[in-house]
């Protein structure tokens, strides 16, 4: 009956062939492009929220499949027939759900060792089930054991499993069946497991899978994403969020190349705020066996209050430099501050006041305009009382009033883009990146973004990239 039990439970609880993660899949030739979930990382969703949401939705679906395992196993279908006829249900849908928990948590553990969502489904798929190997090592000397060896053997949670249908089997044997008030009691005078531990161990093991992904996701990111130092939990700024110490004026003076700089090139205002301070970042890539130079010590100050072009042709490095900035790839050296935070150290301060608008429109095709403005709104900060009249201007400012209830799937490129630009505007962005906002446009459509963006300057600092030379 255990080997039935133990085979169900893991068929219906292993969901590793669903693995999320942060990580897309691109090659060098697609670094302009990223997934739908990193661009909502890069406006301000934070990293425990993306988690819990697909918990969320995984265990919804755990629980309709515990629920009805439940049944399964202690309804009796005919008198005094059953799997479990003695042991109370809601202990047994407890223990599915404790399992079911672990399962999800060492899912998103393993999916952080892969960039590639195949890759991780395959071989997640079979470490899950190479977890209860161990068990058939256990089972034997079970007798034998002492108690502490019992409860590291349970820091796998298939292996847990396991170990508390055996003790549901054993309870059942008795003729007694497992019940709440057998939670803390051992089955018999020999045996100083019980099945509450069980239950504990298998909590456990969700806490530590957690912990292991958190830790993987910061400092092995994947192919988007800036790396954070391996001690990054014991940094204050990471708990306190408080900017570093921007270049200060020193060492702008002890820069050897500023005379020659300031003999070609227009002198730089002394009375505006620099939004965004890059100083000598380069991003090399790997391609093949060679190293590509997309940007070479690039060093540059944007000013709030005005727009900064990155004017270039295919190649030039623009969408690579506003990549580093909005942390979707670390730089190969160098530094630059966003509004007075680290790009390699402080990227999720950065994105609070971030407003991006990317090459390629990343828009879900089932939600309205209006629907769109109000979830980035939120997902900015902005409150929900705040929302509706945040939402009635910036459909006014784009000029999308009469589409406000259409979806975007059935929305023309340049009101696309126009969607695109009022979603990097809305609540109150501080900083926007445009990423050829223009792109995909008449003329005239054109020469209207320009001015919404003229318009919009104050107190922002903006830089786009662009081809048109006018």
């Amino acid at each position: 009956m255990r080997g039935c039990w133990d085979s169900q439970i893991q068929a219906c609880c292993c969901p590793a062939w669903h693995m999320p993660s942060w990580r897309a899949v691109a090659g060098p030739q697609q670094r302009g492009s990223f997934s739908p979930q990193e661009y909502m990382r890069m406006m301000g969703l934070s990293s425990w929220l993306h988690w819990s949401a697909w918990f969320l939705l995984f265990f919804l679906f755990l629980l309709i499949a515990a629920s009805f395992m439940t049944l399964l196993f202690c309804v009796k279908v005919k008198p005094d027939v059953a799997v479990l006829s003695r042991s109370d249900p809601s202990l047994v849908l407890a223990f599915l759900l404790c399992f079911a928990i672990s399962t999800i948590s060492f899912s998103f553990m393993v999916s952080t060792f892969f960039s590639k969502a195949n890759m991780a489904a395959a071989f997640g798929g079979f470490l899950y089930f190479f977890t209860y190997i161990p068990y058939f090592f256990v089972a034997p000397r079970y007798n034998w054991m002492t108690l502490s060896q019992k409860l590291c053997s349970c820091l796998l949670s298939n292996v847990a499993m396991a170990m508390g249908a055996q003790l549901i089997g054993k309870f059942e044997a008795k003729g007694m069946g497992i019940q709440w008030r057998d939670l803390l009691s051992p089955v018999n005078v020999d045996d100083d497991f019980c099945f509450g531990q069980v239950l504990g161990m298998l909590l456990l093991d969700s806490v530590l899978y957690g912990l292991v992904t958190w830790y993987m996701e910061a400092v092995f990111p994947g192919q988007f994403g800036v790396p954070q130092p391996w001690y990054f939990f014991i940094l204050p700024s990471y708990w306190c969020g408080k900017p570093r110490a921007v270049a200060g004026k020193e060492e702008e003076d002890s820069d050897p190349e500023k005379e020659l700089r300031n003999e070609y090139f227009e002198a730089e205002p002394e009375d505006l705020v620099a939004g965004i301070k890059i100083k000598h970042l380069s991003k090399v890539f790997r391609v093949g066996n060679k190293d590509r130079a997309a940007v070479r010590d690039l060093n540059l100050n944007l000013y709030e209050g005005q727009i900064t072009v990155l004017l270039g042709h295919n190649g030039a490095g623009k969408t690579t430099t506003l990549s580093m900035l909005t942390g979707l790839f670390p730089p190969t050296s160098g530094r630059a501050y966003v509004s007075g935070y680290e790009i390699s150290q402080d990227m999720v301060q950065i994105r609070k006041s971030l407003g991006l608008c990317p090459q390629h429109d990343i828009l879900f095709d089932n939600l309205t305009v209006a629907e769109h403005l109000y979830f980035y709104a939120q997902l900015k900060g902005l409150s929900r009382q705040k929302c509706p009249e945040e939402v009635k201007q910036m459909l006014h400012i784009i000029g999308l009033e009469d589409k406000w209830n259409s979806r975007s799937r059935f929305l023309s490129g340049g009101m696309r883009r126009k969607l695109s630009i009022g979603i990097a505007l809305i609540a109150g962005s501080k900083v926007l990146i445009l990423d050829e906002p223009t792109s995909g446009m008449d003329a005239i459509s054109r020469r209207a973004i320009w001015d919404l963006l003229q318009r919009q300057k104050s107190d922002r600092t903006i830089v786009l990239t662009t081809h048109f030379m006018d």
